[in-house]
């Protein structure tokens, strides 16, 4: 829309209501790319929770014999 104007073409006598319409565009990206970060730390966290659960609820391993060598 700039370089449009900037070379005399007027972009907003052609398009009516165009720029409103792509601040409104701009406006609901950020707005979606807001919620698609808020989602993702959600996700990440019950991740974090699940696996947690996993590991409090796994009893602990038990530790291997140790091997004696016969003498000889």
């Amino acid at each position: 829309m700039g370089r449009a104007n900037e070379r005399g073409f007027s972009f907003s006598m052609t398009f009516p209501g165009f720029a409103s319409i792509w601040v409104d565009f701009v406006d609901q990206n950020k707005k979606l790319e807001r919620t698609i970060q808020r989602i993702e730390r959600h996700r990440a966290y019950d991740e974090g929770r699940y696996d947690q659960a996993q590991i409090q609820s796994t009893p602990a391993p038990q530790p291997l014999p140790t091997l004696v060598e016969p003498s000889g």
